[in-house]
């Protein structure tokens, strides 16, 4: 894939957040930032009848929004891309998942122009096509699903405990956004000792791991290095209760993320996971 994702979080000489890199980036400072730690590949995994496809899943990871806040509800351009490639192939199944994209968007490349939703669009869709092209099929002789329920502790911050938020949500004179804030904050904490599930879809030949929340890029990176003798596909934000999971290190740094990051600092906790529900050699 190319110029479409890139690292939200730009890191000053201190080592502390110089820029954040929304999805629509005006400042051309950010945007000159290189791309940073992104995974640059769209995988394409399709399941067939002999010869005769069936349905494609493609995963990519960065932020789909390209421009927003005008109250419409859209797939923007991945959504887009999709439904662009399944009337290429309409008697495939096209289905899109975005994978570890909590540090990733397309801000280097986007500075919130509505022509840039298009263009956004049209390199998603080559990707999907050039995946499409480079498919090898494999017989499946493997169909597990292996899960792993995992408990989160909650942020020990005054602000994110459930008195302070309830103050937010009575306070009329808050903004929306803080409002709201308060109120997933408090839906967090009703729910903290349910624990959430981590997947793995195990078809031998290829692995589709799924994680909850938004995870930053660097635990798919960890997944696919961990089992580079597999095809390895990785969904993100398959239950977005604890929001942002960032790095350890990102709490140091700063930043946006780790500001309504509704879980305590994990990073260990869910690299065991994942490393548990991929199996092999660890």
């Amino acid at each position: 894939m190319e110029q479409v994702a890139s690292n939200r979080r730009i890191l000053g000489l201190d080592g502390k957040i110089k820029f954040t890199r929304t999805s629509a980036t005006k400042d051309p400072k950010a945007r000159a930032e290189p791309e940073g730690l992104i995974d640059p590949y769209l995988k394409t995994l399709s399941f067939w009848n002999d010869s005769s496809p069936l349905a494609a899943l493609s995963y990519y990871s960065t932020h789909p929004m390209s421009y927003y806040g005008d109250g419409r509800v859209t797939s923007d351009f991945c959504g887009l891309a999709r439904d662009k490639r399944a009337k290429e192939a309409d008697k495939v199944f096209q289905a899109y998942f975005t994978g570890c994209a909590g540090n990733v968007t397309a801000g280097k490349y986007n500075d919130g122009e509505k022509a840039n939703r298009a263009t956004l669009r049209d390199r998603i869709h080559a990707a999907m096509k050039t995946a499409w092209k480079d498919t090898t099929r494999h017989k499946l002789d493997k169909l597990e699903w292996r899960t792993l329920p995992v408990r989160f502790s909650p942020r020990k911050e005054e602000s994110f405990g459930a008195d302070e938020n309830k103050k937010v949500i009575a306070d009329a004179k808050a903004t929306t956004v803080r409002r709201n804030n308060a109120a997933y904050h408090l839906a967090w904490l009703e729910r903290i000792a349910r624990p959430i599930t981590f997947s793995c879809l195990d078809l031998g030949i290829a692995l589709v791991l799924h994680l909850p929340g938004e995870p930053f890029i660097e635990y798919q990176l960890t997944a696919q290095q961990a089992r580079k003798d597999r095809f390895v596909c990785v969904a993100g934000y398959g239950d977005g209760g604890l929001g942002y999971i960032p790095t350890d290190a990102a709490f140091l740094e700063g930043g946006y993320e780790p500001t309504v990051a509704l879980a305590a600092p994990c990073e260990k906790q869910v690299r065991q996971a994942i490393a548990k529900v991929l199996g092999g050699k660890r």
